[in-house]
């Protein structure tokens, strides 16, 4: 082989080089761009983890809440029984005053 020869050969694997290193700073930009999809994309799962368990407590004390409602409902209900049944005895009472006040005159 002829020095030229081996010059061209050279001049081949310094482009074959330059095409490599090319190759290789177009994967580590890519690289970088996809960690940082993949930052951005974990950060946005923390956020929306967040999201999930402050809405998980918001919920389980709205059904704590339903569930004190529900039971002063019941007490509620309760009372008023108590209370239509105090009313009847109060009336009955009356129509009997009414009766002998009416008897008495």
């Amino acid at each position: 082989l002829s020095i030229q020869d081996k010059e061209k050969e050279i001049d081949a694997l310094k482009s074959q080089l330059e095409d490599k290193n090319g190759k290789v700073l177009e994967f580590q930009t890519s690289n970088k761009e996809k960690d940082q999809v993949i930052q951005n994309q974990t950060l946005e799962l923390e956020r929306l983890d967040k999201v999930v368990t402050d809405q998980t407590q918001k919920i389980q004390a709205v059904s704590s809440d339903i569930e004190t409602l529900r039971s002063e409902q019941q007490m509620n209900k309760g009372m008023a029984e108590k209370l239509g049944e105090k009313e009847s005895k109060i009336k009955e009472l009356m129509e009997q005053i009414q009766y002998l006040e009416n008897d008495t005159i």
